[in-house]
């Protein structure tokens, strides 16, 4: 979604929990889907766990999968602060009279390799284009380096930011280690927005 910002921090939380259940993942689990990374040339150096998948053809409700028992736990707080905030934000009880209860259509780990980068590129389609997209970092490093438009950031471990998906973006990991966020997509149905080329919209998947 294009925001007013590059980055919009949301609020700072103790993940460490939910961090070491992410380190003790293996490296089969996080190869063991390729789609992302073999769909979109963009995340080749990254490995993604999908935890709640991409809206389901011909219905309005998200994939859950199996895997997302294991990390509801730990994963719960953070998808709860992120509500929390945009709700109050948006006026989200009187939009979900009208168009059906905000929810989040996509939750994923990703990992991206040490010495990797994600290309410059700008999110594009209803799904991601309607969506506040924020960030959780679980594993990173100073040597992280997360752009947005004008913007570089080094972001923190347990510092929940939305950024501005729809303005060019690029991480590089110049670090030694593998960086791991939660990515989570809060969609808000009816909310109006203004795109980047200065069109409004209605948001409605």
């Amino acid at each position: 979604m294009y925001i007013k910002t590059d980055f919009r921090d949301i609020c700072q939380l103790n993940v460490s929990e939910l961090a070491k259940q992410v380190s003790q993942l293996s490296d089969d689990e996080w190869y063991a889907d390729a789609e992302r990374q073999e769909t979109f040339s963009i995340h080749k150096a990254t490995q993604a766990i999908r935890l709640v998948d991409d809206i389901e053809p011909g219905t309005v409700k998200a994939k859950v999968h199996p895997l997302y028992a294991e990390f509801k736990q730990h994963v719960s707080p953070v998808l709860g602060a992120i509500k929390r905030n945009i709700d109050q934000r948006v006026n989200v009880k009187k939009l979900e009279k009208a168009h059906g209860k905000s929810r989040f259509v996509r939750v994923i780990l990703a990992r991206l390799n040490d010495g990797g980068e994600i290309p410059p590129h700008n999110d594009t389609g209803p799904s991601l284009m309607y969506v506040h997209r924020v960030h959780c970092p679980l594993i990173t490093n100073s040597d992280c380096e997360f752009y947005v438009g004008e913007s570089v950031r080094k972001l923190g471990v347990g510092g929940l930011v939305e950024i501005n998906n729809r303005r060019k973006h690029a991480v590089k990991n110049n670090g030694s280690e593998k960086r791991v966020h939660l990515i989570a997509d809060y969609y808000v149905p009816g909310e109006r927005i203004i795109d980047i080329d200065g069109t409004t919209h209605i948001c409605k998947l």
